[in-house]
């Protein structure tokens, strides 16, 4: 279950999108995993993606801009992310950077990430620093 508090962070792990036939889909390449999502999901996704918010910082960012009561904005925005769970595309810490030694947590949009970065949840870069492969 998935228990989000007003201050809860919101963290995805960096995202490529592209849109096909009114579809957004959404692809993290180091999981491999995607989701194809509908205009508001593809909204609340790159305003997760830009800089973390809070998640009551995004039920009132989605409530202003749809127009839509808090109590109903808070309904869509907490079932969205409940979905992004089940599909194991939320982590619970920001992507951490593990090129070369690195532990950046700067965000992945930034300019500041090169291009040969690799960028992989905090939570399994431990994994992926002690499995080896033959």
């Amino acid at each position: 279950m998935t228990v989000l508090a007003e201050r809860t962070a919101l963290h995805i792990p960096p995202l490529h999108f592209f849109e096909h036939d009114g579809i957004t889909y959404a692809v993290d390449g180091d999981a491999p995993n995607w989701i194809a999502v509908e205009q508001r999901g593809a909204e609340l996704l790159r305003a997760m993606g830009e800089a973390p918010p809070a998640f009551g910082a995004l039920v009132a960012r989605y409530a202003a801009q749809y127009q839509v009561e808090a109590g109903k904005a808070w309904l869509h925005v907490h079932d969205f992310l409940t979905a992004l769970d089940r599909a194991r595309m939320r982590t619970s810490s920001p992507t951490a950077c593990v090129s070369s030694g690195c532990r950046s947590t700067t965000p992945a949009t930034s300019p500041a990430r090169t291009a040969s970065c690799r960028q992989v949840p905090a939570a399994r870069r431990d994994w992926r620093a002690t499995t080896s492969r033959g």
